[in-house]
């Protein structure tokens, strides 16, 4: 086993309802949401899979896409944006 470095602005978010896991070039994680953070021109979800707590930032730019506290939801990483670490 090893450790992976993600900077948490590369990880993309989406609900249940709207994911598309044909995005075939990266891994796909299930977790919730458990705290939301307005950053200025950044939100930051803090989301909870299989017992571990990860930050997702995403822009404060996109109103459509409405999160919340509780909310199942996927993340996306991209396989090229995973560092793998020793």
């Amino acid at each position: 086993t090893g450790s992976l470095a993600i900077r948490p602005e590369i990880i993309d978010i989406y609900s249940a309802e709207e994911t598309s896991e044909s995005k075939s070039d990266g891994i796909w994680i299930s977790c919730t949401i458990e705290e939301i953070l307005l950053l200025g021109n950044m939100i930051r979800y803090v989301v909870s899979a299989n017992h571990k707590s990860l930050q997702v930032d995403i822009p404060n730019l996109n109103i459509n896409k409405k999160m919340y506290i509780g909310q199942s939801v996927k993340l996306h990483i991209k396989n090229d944006e995973i560092c793998h670490l020793v």
